[in-house]
């Protein structure tokens, strides 16, 4: 027989505020995502579409979850806009006057050693490795005040030949970074702001 699962519900205040970023997408694609984000927080090993079909009790079969993610017209960019001005709000209303605040950007490769077709897949600097690995990378943002560090923006850089493969604009990873830091919205009672970068 199998296991029953062990994660009964979705967090509370998770679902509260998936419910708050929430325009645009019918209940059984926010079922869906609601199930994939507790997957993603909640499960201790590898995080696969089929552990969360398994281990999550909301979650439907993974063919389910399989065609929400392939196949299900929603807006991503109107659910990400939403979440952008929710974390400005928050950030607003939780800052105190005269605080200082970091705007923290870096670049993360997650390497795929043994993976040979998954989208998006290149060579890519890795500098715990001092070299070129086979790997996604993705550059993101964070803004850090008080004892808060809350996650911006994330973009998955490309290669110029990924790129092409996906018909997409090519954006170096400082392209990237220059766009977050425009799009960065500076709370007004912030007395300074530091950009952190590495090398």
């Amino acid at each position: 027989m199998p296991v029953i699962s062990t994660i009964l519900n979705l967090n509370t205040e998770l679902y509260n505020y998936l419910n708050d970023v929430n325009y645009g997408i019918s209940k059984p694609q926010f079922n869906h995502l609601s199930s994939i984000i507790n997957g993603l927080i909640n499960i201790k090993d590898n995080k696969t579409i089929s552990k969360i079909a398994e281990d999550i009790v909301s979650a439907k079969d993974k063919s389910s979850i399989y065609k929400f993610l392939s196949r299900s017209k929603w807006d991503d960019s109107l659910l990400n806009r939403n979440r952008i001005n929710y974390i400005n709000y928050f950030i607003r209303n939780n800052i105190v006057d005269n605080s200082v605040g970091f705007l923290v950007i870096d670049d993360t490769v997650n390497v795929k050693k043994s993976v040979k077709k998954i989208q998006g897949l290149s060579f890519n600097y890795f500098h715990a490795e001092g070299k070129r690995v086979w790997s996604h990378c993705v550059v993101t943002s964070n803004f850090v005040f008080n004892d808060l560090s809350i996650p911006l923006q994330f973009q998955p850089y490309y290669s110029k030949d990924v790129c092409r493969e996906l018909d997409k604009e090519f954006k170096s990873k400082v392209d990237i970074a220059k766009d977050f830091i425009n799009d960065f919205n500076a709370p007004d009672n912030c007395n300074s702001i530091y950009c952190l970068i590495d090398s």
